[in-house]
């Protein structure tokens, strides 16, 4: 009898432990679903009978024609926020929408990335405490060549940890693909690609990674999908870097005033 028990616990035992993942799975979903249906909200109600920011109102412009480049920025941001409206209604209910869909997808990519290094609580309380910053909060609301970076940065560093670790092929493709979107959201993202090949350099697998088609592969579709604002950037005599190179002139009490505007609008 006693051992019909036990055999009877032992069959019972991985189903209850699917049982239980499945609900921690159904939990963290709903915490993820929450968290973009309030900021939505949020953003549309607070944002009634006010004009939208003039980021926001250039994304919109500037996404009406797909171009290879624009006059301040790499055009990806702009194409999202294109594609977006090219569906989706011409209110800023809808750019609420849209802005808190980029904070929820930066975040559960930053799930996923802590995953590969940490489980259950430490997971949990590492990704809860990026919601004490203001960026996938208050300041995310203000869409822009750089809050598209909340979504894009957090998956490429995850696509390149699978690339690292696991050596397939889709996923050296991955992470060549989001390094390129990167690129042509922000042109500092050039500091996000070389962080990457510091850590691969540092990283114990890096004989094997640097001898398998894997890094060469992420560089070459890095390269194909940049090439045509590439040639947009020369064929119209650059003027996405002479914008940064106009902005980086800037002296320091231009630069003080520009920090403290930040710090007024989080404090707001």
């Amino acid at each position: 009898m006693m051992e019909t028990d036990m055999s009877t616990s032992a069959r019972e035992t991985p189903a209850s432990a699917q049982g239980g993942a499945a609900v921690e799975q159904c939990a963290i979903a709903a915490a993820f679903v929450a968290f973009f249906v309030a900021w939505a909200a949020y953003f549309a109600i607070s944002d009634l009978g006010a004009s939208i920011h003039h980021d926001m109102a250039e994304a919109y412009a500037w996404g009406r024609e797909f171009q290879l480049g624009y006059s301040k920025h790499p055009p990806f941001w702009a194409w999202v926020c294109g594609a977006w409206f090219a569906a989706a209604p011409r209110a800023g209910w809808s750019f609420a929408i849209l802005v808190s869909l980029n904070a929820t997808l930066g975040l559960l990519g930053s799930w996923r990335l802590i995953g590969r290094f940490a489980n259950g609580d430490k997971r949990i309380a590492a990704t809860v405490l990026l919601l004490l910053t203001p960026f996938y909060t208050f300041l995310s609301y203000r869409y822009n060549a750089n809050t598209i970076l909340l979504s894009v940065w957090p998956w490429t560093l995850f696509a390149f940890v699978r690339a690292i670790d696991g050596g397939r092929l889709r996923d050296a493709v991955l992470f060549g693909a989001f390094v390129a979107i990167a690129v042509l959201s922000k042109y500092y993202a050039a500091i996000l690609a070389a962080t990457c090949l510091l850590a691969a350099l540092q990283h114990p697998a890096r004989a094997r990674y640097f001898s398998s088609a894997s890094p060469y592969v992420s560089a070459a579709v890095t390269a194909a999908l940049c090439a045509p604002h590439l040639w947009w950037v020369i064929a119209n005599g650059a003027p996405t870097v002479n914008y940064f190179i106009a902005e980086t002139g800037r002296n320091l009490p231009v630069v003080a005033g520009h920090a403290a505007d930040a710090l007024v609008g989080v404090l707001e």
